[in-house]
């Protein structure tokens, strides 16, 4: 029985490893693409009140309010702001970087 008659007689097919230089045979079926492409789900059912949000985090800090580059920048500096809530101050000055300013 030659080699190749053994890889035709793969199960799940077969695949060229470039580590060995060879042709082997698949352990397991070969995965869709939809299983590698799910994404982000945006619908988490996170509220603008979550501990999660910026918006959130802007109210526990400074009261009711928007979102301002200021407090943003307050929560950046402060001490005892989480690392996720100074993450989310970051991305949120670097966003607001190139806008026009209002006249």
């Amino acid at each position: 029985m030659r080699f190749t008659e053994l890889l035709d007689n793969c199960k799940y097919g077969r695949y060229y490893c470039s580590t060995d230089k060879k042709y082997k045979c698949r352990k397991s079926p070969k995965r869709s693409r939809d299983y590698y492409e799910m994404g982000e789900n945006f619908a988490d059912g996170k509220k603008p009140g979550d501990k999660g949000s910026l918006k959130g985090i802007v109210t526990r800090m400074f009261g009711p309010g928007d979102v301002t580059v200021s407090k943003a920048k307050r929560i950046l500096s402060s001490k005892k702001a989480s690392k996720r809530a100074k993450q989310l101050a970051h991305w949120f000055i670097n966003m607001n970087k190139g806008r026009k300013k209002k006249k």
